[in-house]
Parts: structure tokens; sequence; C-alpha cells
């Protein structure tokens, strides 16, 4: 296996105070240092020798992994000495340590992916470079890359086009003698590097499936925090709520995602969901009678405005300087759609960033069925009746004869294991896992209720005749 050179000797400023004083590497996840969740992960991954590359507070760093026999690794070190080199010229800094190829990969990053298979890859191509690439859509950053064919056409950090659909996913392989006839101390940024081999058709890139993880934001770190303490308490199996790429916000008879637009049927029906959350809307106005005196909050809006259904609740509600709108998506962008609103963004896994009761009215639409599992769906539940005296929650009815996710009839009320892999075998591999689609029936969506709930009402929204949608109302006044 490949060494990994891995780049911690930034400022980590956006990290401020945080990385004040100590390294970003040092900052403590899950009750220990960032640093040992990533060595930790690259040993489990087969990684055997780590060149780390070090400048602010890297002591720090080096006193605390040793020579990495505690993790079962060999550890060097690599300095940038009195100016700090930048990300290209750290790694032009460690060619001593080096033989031909590397890994390298960004200190920040906690990427649980197979370095073997990204390997083998490389070997099998006559590329200089590989870079790997995330689908991203703009979802967790900026989209920086065009991919094509297992090539990297374009890499930019700062000139972003509309093609751009795919991020540096923060880990890749570089050859040694590339960084040869840079001179010694020379500042540089590998951003540059791997730009200038993209120009070239010289950067293969591997796509990897799996959202990143990193601690380069604060929003980032808790992520990652959860990600791991769901990892210890679930014997590490992945937790619903962090691997859920929560897209929330679509609403009643379909849920739209960006893959998904340009489908005919998706098109269809979205104008037949436009209609039916219609209906809901109304039912909404008919149980709760809001007022411009009520505080009212939508939980799971969306930053995609592409499709008529899209916020739907924004579009019919008539007082919006007395909504707030929230999600774990930047939805910022809604406060200019939709003058008055207040966007506040959630964290996945967590407490609802307000007050008891501090709402009057809560609306959520389509979301329970992608917070993962059982115990995710309650806990989110759970959250909703805290916050709000009402609550007004609609699901799709999993006894609808067509899934609309996926658009296949009758295949998800097979055995769960068996409907997975069906899909799955399908190419729809993100709503193969219930962590990211769990549909619900009456029955189970009651079971969810926390026991203290007395005033509810179940109403149904029919499609052809048969109920497609759920909608709970709970009255807590």
């Amino acid at each position: 296996m490949l060494p990994v050179v891995l780049l911690s000797g930034g400022l980590a400023t956006r990290m401020r105070p945080l990385a004040e004083k100590i390294p970003k590497a040092m900052l403590d996840v899950a009750g220990k240092p960032f640093i040992y969740h990533q060595l930790s992960l690259l040993k489990k991954k087969g990684i055997k020798h780590i060149i780390l590359c070090l400048g602010y507070l890297g002591e720090m760093v080096e006193d605390y992994v040793g020579n990495g026999s505690k993790f079962q690794l060999e550890v060097q070190y690599s300095y940038d000495g009195e100016k700090l080199l930048g990300t290209g010229g750290a790694i032009k800094n460690a060619l001593k340590y080096l033989d031909d190829f590397f890994f390298v990969l960004y200190g920040d990053s906690y990427l649980d992916v197979d370095y073997y298979k990204i390997e083998e890859a490389f070997n099998n191509s006559d590329k200089k470079g590989l870079m790997t690439v995330y689908k991203n859509e703009n979802r967790w950053d900026t989209s920086n890359v065009i991919f094509e064919n297992n090539e990297i056409i374009m890499y930019n950090k700062t000139s972003r086009l509309k093609e751009m659909r795919y991020i540096d996913y923060g880990l890749g392989i570089l050859n040694k003698k590339l960084f040869l006839d840079f001179k010694k101390d020379t500042v540089f940024d590998l951003a540059d590097f791997y730009e200038k081999l993209a120009e070239e058709r010289q950067l293969l890139g591997y796509e990897i499936f799996e959202r990143f993880y990193e601690i380069g934001s604060k929003e980032g770190l808790m992520e990652l925090e959860q990600k791991i303490l769901g990892a210890d308490k679930h014997n590490n199996k992945e937790t619903a709520l962090m691997e859920t790429e929560l897209r929330p916000g679509g609403g009643g008879v379909d849920y739209i995602f960006e893959f998904q637009l340009n489908n005919p049927l998706t098109k269809l029906m979205d104008r037949i969901s436009y209609y039916k959350r219609q209906e809901m809307f109304d039912r909404f106005m008919q149980y709760t009678r809001p007022d411009s005196n009520s505080k009212v909050v939508d939980i799971g809006v969306t930053p995609n405005v592409s499709l008529p259904s899209s916020n739907y609740f924004e579009k019919l509600y008539p007082y919006l300087n007395n909504l707030t709108v929230a999600s774990v998506e930047n939805a910022s962008n809604l406060e200019n759609i939709f003058k008055g609103v207040t966007f506040v963004q959630m964290i996945p896994g967590r407490p609802f960033p307000f007050m008891d009761k501090e709402f009057d009215i809560l609306f959520c639409s389509a979301v329970i069925e992608h917070v993962g599992d059982s115990d995710n769906q309650r806990f989110f539940l759970e959250e909703c009746c805290r916050i709000s005296k009402k609550v007004f929650l609609t699901t799709p009815n999993k006894g609808y004869p067509i899934e609309f996710h996926t658009f296949l009839p009758f295949v998800h009320w097979l055995p769960k294991a068996l409907h997975q892999k069906i899909i799955n075998t399908l190419g729809m591999k993100f709503f193969s896992k219930a962590v990211n689609l769990n549909l619900l029936t009456k029955k189970e969506l009651l079971n969810l209720l926390p026991k203290d709930c007395k005033h509810i009402i179940i109403q149904q929204i029919k499609l052809f005749f048969i109920t497609s949608n759920l909608i709970l109302i709970i009255i807590q006044e």
C-alpha cells in the first residue's frame, strides 16, 4: 500500500477561536483529538506509512502521535519551517521520505473509502495523477470539477462553471517526480498543481459515492462528531441521520432529487404533486387556523427552486413575515426569494435549534421518511412536538402501489432486504439504504408518537382513489 502524505500545516483560520492555541489536527472530536480518528481510520484501511506535513503548532501533533507505534503505523514528520509553504510546497519539502508514488490527503479530511481500489485504479491507468471526486451538486460545498469518463476535464477552485457538478473529495495519488523541478522552500498550492494536470489531460478521476466528512468548518466538525459517536453506538455501522443526504422540503407525492430532474416521469409527477400539495396546504389552513400573528416554522425546506412543487408551502402561505424556514442544507437563498422569511440551518442528528414551544405551528412535508430508522424518526417527531404547540406533518403512504422516489410499483412492499437489493441492482443505490428512505404505514407512524400526545388527527390524501399520503396533526394546547 502506498504511503500517505497528510497535509496538516495550515493556520485553520476558519476554525478560530477553536484552533487559535492548538492545531486543527488536535481539535476535540468525540472526546479525542481529530488526528487520533484520522490515523485510526487509515490504519483500518491498510495504510502503514504516514508522512505528516506540519506547520502551525505542529509540535503538539508530534508530541501526541510520536513515532506512530500506538496506531501501529510508521509516522515521519516534515515541517514547513519559518514560513508556510502551501500544500504543494509542503509535499515538495517531504520528498526525502518518499520513493515514487504516494497518496496525498488533506489534514482536515475524514474519508472512509477503499484505498486498495483507488490505488488499483491508478495502477491500471497511464495518467500522472489521480483525484477522487464526489457528485456534490453544490450540496456540501461549491462544486469545482468537471468529470467525464473517469477523467478530470477541468478543476478550478476560483472559476466556477455550471458544468461543475463534482467536487475534489480530498484524496489523490501523485508521483514524486512531478515535484522535482520545484525549488526547495517554494510556496505553491496543490490545487494549482491539480489544475495543471487536468489541463494536460493527465489527471485520472475516481468517483466516490459516499459523502465526505471534514473539520474545515464548525458545522463539519459537529457532523463528523455525530458520525463517530453514532459509529461507536451502532458498532461501526452507519448512523441514519448522519449518512442521510437529506433533501427535505419536497413534499407529498414525489421527492425530487437533482439526478431525477431530467426524467420525464419526474416532471409529470411534479405536476400531479403540486395539485396534491395544494390540497395538503388547504388542510393545513383548515386544521391549524394560522393568522398574521402566528409564529410558524417549516422544517425541511430545500434550496432547490427549479420545480413548481419546490417549497410549495412558502409559495402559498400568506404570512411570510412571521415564518421561519429550517433545513440541514444551506437554504439561505430562500430569504431573497420569499421576502420576510427567516432561515435557520439545522445539524443532522442534533436537537432542533429552537426553544421549547417557540412556535405556534410546525409544518413539515415529506421529511420524516428520510431521517433514518424508527429510532431516528421517533427522535425527529419528538423534536417537532417539543418546539411547537401544533404539528402538521405529511409523509407518503407505504401502502400506495407506486413508490414515487424510484417510480417502481409494488417493490417497496417486499421484505426490506429484498426491496433494497432490487433497487440497488437497478442502479438506485441511494434509495437502497434505509437511512435514505424509510417509508411508513399509518400504524407505523402512530407508533412513533410521544406517549404524552393526546389530541391527534390522522388525515389521508388520495391519488386515483388510493391513499398516497398521510397527514399527522398534533394539537398540544
